[in-house]
């Protein structure tokens, strides 16, 4: 009976060890996959949208704020500041939905590729996973120091993208 109880543990280890390295590949691979195909109800299982709204809200706003602060002495600065922050908020909870980013994503599909590169296989982006924990992992871009780093969470038993870091990304000026 003991032996059946070892076996068990030991199955139950090698299985949660396979799940632990592989699934995050799997992860960014099926939200990849739903993108490219501007699948709304497949994005909607593999992102988390109100934590995103929310992240990108703040890190659009922190860049705002750090862009404004350059503006010394402009009294229409902090006018400036308070429309963004409304335009911000209601841009983002427009776009960031399953439908939003289907919709966008297929128009972006159909305007720049010729039909016959419209596949997900022909997408093969080089992407770095590190890990973060058990319950968390970052996706970047390896040789790209000003790229934006997805951030995906443990839900369930798989991932959702949960937050974009824009910290290393260059935002455009006025």
């Amino acid at each position: 009976m003991k032996k059946y109880a070892v076996g068990f543990v030991a199955i139950l280890a090698l299985t949660f060890g396979a799940w632990y390295f592989a699934s995050p590949g799997l992860a960014l691979k099926s939200l990849r996959d739903a993108a490219v195909a501007g699948d709304a109800d497949a994005l909607e299982e593999r992102v988390d949208f109100p934590q995103l709204r929310e992240s990108l809200k703040a890190e659009f706003k922190a860049k705002m704020v750090d862009e404004m602060s350059k503006e010394d002495g402009n009294p229409f600065a902090a006018l400036g500041l308070a429309l963004a922050d409304k335009m911000i908020d209601s841009m983002l909870d427009g776009l960031l939905t399953p439908r939003g980013i289907a919709k966008l994503i297929k128009n972006q599909n159909a305007k720049d590729k010729p039909p016959e590169e419209n596949t997900a296989n022909k997408i093969t982006p080089d992407f770095e996973i590190e890990r973060v924990g058990l319950f968390k992992f970052k996706v970047s871009k390896p040789n790209d120091a000003e790229s934006a780093v997805l951030i995906f969470k443990h839900d369930g038993f798989g991932w959702k993208l949960s937050e974009i870091d824009l910290s290393n990304v260059e935002m455009p000026s006025a």
